[in-house]
């Protein structure tokens, strides 16, 4: 009898099945809940139902808190790198002491200078001014001043920055070069203690670009004739630097020296292209479109397009007015009298 007990099997309990059907297994102390593929035809019981029920949520809410922390913490990374490369993009640290800040844009300044001066594009211009067929040496061995307008905010923009390394780069190779003037609406304080470091002179008033060039050498010349742009001499010259300022300020330049021309260069946008543009001269401002003037009595010296960076000197040209080109012009060409005052200058499109 007891050997056929022994043999004889034993009943098996009955499951655990949840409320989709799925065998509960149990196993381990800490009573851990697994499912079994294996659907069985059965329904458990209330409270085992509810139990179940109580371990999945407990499991879901933990994975709900790990992916809501998970997310805080990589919103958290992103805004931190955000903040990086915010500071990154910046030439100035807003953490940094006001002398702090000066320093650095000043080093800044002269690391993009080095630079500068090391580029083919530089040394393209060089040659250009060297090989200028209307002068028997390099026309900017002859400059007394330079004048600066709209180059911009360079504490916060490489391309301004490029563009004023561009003129200190011209004033550390040119001995002859006596005073450099800027003015921009756009500059801080900070960009004016710059200008004040490295011996600019900041022009306090907006002028609208109605500079007259001091030229002491044609003022005996001048005296007792009205001949204008023809009559200048070609032995000094005053630079208007002005990269991608409106052409209305170009205007504005000429107009102001229309009777000195021979001793001004302008670097700004090539006037060749504002003539060939397809956005013509209104019709009411022709009278004060100087740069439509200069038609037939200027040369251009083209920048290269060949800077590492794109669109920072593009389309910008070297202007001369070489006396050969000004005597093709008969004297009342150049009069006061006939050439009017342009309007003030408003913002807006041109």
């Amino acid at each position: 009898m007891s050997n056929n007990n022994k043999n004889q099997a034993q009943p098996k309990s009955e499951p655990l099945l949840d409320e989709d059907g799925f065998q509960i297994v149990v196993k381990g102390k800490k009573n851990r809940v697994l499912k079994v593929n294996q659907k069985i035809e059965q329904t458990i019981t209330t409270n085992d139902n509810k139990k179940n029920k109580e371990i999945r949520d407990r499991y879901f809410e933990k994975q709900s808190q790990w992916t809501s922390n998970y997310q805080e913490n990589e919103k958290e990374v992103n805004s931190q790198n955000n903040n990086k490369k915010k500071k990154n993009n910046k030439l100035i640290v807003e953490e940094l002491s006001e002398e702090q800040q000066l320093n650095k844009l000043y080093n800044s300044l002269i690391e993009t200078e080095i630079k500068m001066k090391e580029t083919k594009f530089f040394k393209d211009i060089i040659e250009l001014q060297l090989n200028y067929k209307e002068s028997d040496k390099d026309i900017f061995s002859k400059v007394k001043e330079i004048v600066c307008y709209g180059i911009g905010d360079f504490s916060s923009s490489k391309k301004c920055l490029d563009q004023l390394a561009y003129i200190t780069s011209i004033k550390s190779m040119y001995s002859n070069i006596e005073s450099i003037y800027i003015y921009d609406p756009v500059m801080n304080q900070l960009e004016k203690q710059l200008i004040s470091k490295i011996g600019f002179k900041l022009i306090e008033t907006n002028e609208e670009g109605k500079r007259k060039v001091n030229n002491n050498n044609n003022n005996n010349n001048n005296n007792n004739n009205n001949n204008g742009g023809i009559d200048g001499n070609e032995d000094s010259f005053t630079i208007f630097y002005m990269p991608f300022c409106g052409r209305k300020l170009y205007d504005n330049v000429l107009w102001a020296n229309w009777e000195n021309l021979s001793n001004i260069i302008i670097i700004g946008n090539s006037f060749n292209l504002y003539i060939d543009s397809i956005n013509k001269v209104e019709d009411d401002y022709l009278p004060f479109s100087y740069t439509t003037k200069t038609f037939g009595i200027h040369d251009e010296l083209l920048f290269p397009n060949n800077y590492p960076t794109q669109f920072i000197f593009h389309d910008l040209a070297i202007h001369l007015f070489p006396q050969s080109l000004l005597q093709q012009k008969e004297p009342s060409f150049y009069s006061k009298e006939n050439n009017l005052e342009p309007p003030k200058l408003v913002f807006g499109p041109e």
